[in-house]
């Protein structure tokens, strides 16, 4: 392997070792804290699967898919390097962001609840005022109809009952 090669292993190398802290502390941030400890665990894997399988592609790229045991000393170096400066900033920066975004999307999904699910709601409690009532009407008349049938009945009957005697 030539020298150019080798330090361009080493750099990139390096900087996949940033990227992976800045996308672990991305996803922790927004999805991660919201989750319980055992999908943590298993989104924790699959994250690290893709990880891996974009380094090999990285790394297949530059150096035909050899990796030399110093390549894994400058992913943790990056890692480390990252963990240690940047980390702070985005406890700093990344939770009022956060806020930020949460109160954006908030206000986006109350607004495309009003415009687009209230209606819908609106007319169906409305449709369904309506059938309530006119159901409580209805059976009102069946019941008014029924008591002067009876009535009616009654009064043939006793009518009857008088002609007969």
């Amino acid at each position: 392997m030539i020298l150019k090669t080798q330090f361009e292993l080493l750099l990139y190398t390096f900087l996949i070792g940033i990227y992976i802290g800045v996308t672990y502390d991305l996803l922790y941030y927004f999805i991660f804290m919201h989750l319980k400890k055992p999908l943590k665990i298993v989104f924790d894997f699959i994250f690290f699967i893709c990880q891996g399988f974009i380094v090999f592609r990285v790394i297949y790229k530059i150096n035909y898919g050899i990796i030399p045991f110093y390549c894994y000393i400058f992913i943790c170096l990056g890692f480390l390097l990252y963990y240690h400066y940047a980390n702070r900033y985005y406890l700093n920066y990344l939770f009022p962001f956060r806020k930020l975004l949460y109160f954006i999307l908030d206000r986006i999904i109350r607004i495309l609840n009003y415009l687009f699910i209230k209606p819908f709601k609106d007319t169906f409690y409305f449709l369904r005022g309506i059938y309530l009532y006119l159901k409580k009407k209805f059976t009102g008349c069946v019941k008014y109809v029924k008591q002067k049938i009876k009535k009616h009945k009654k009064a043939k009957e006793e009518k009857l009952i008088q002609n007969k005697a």
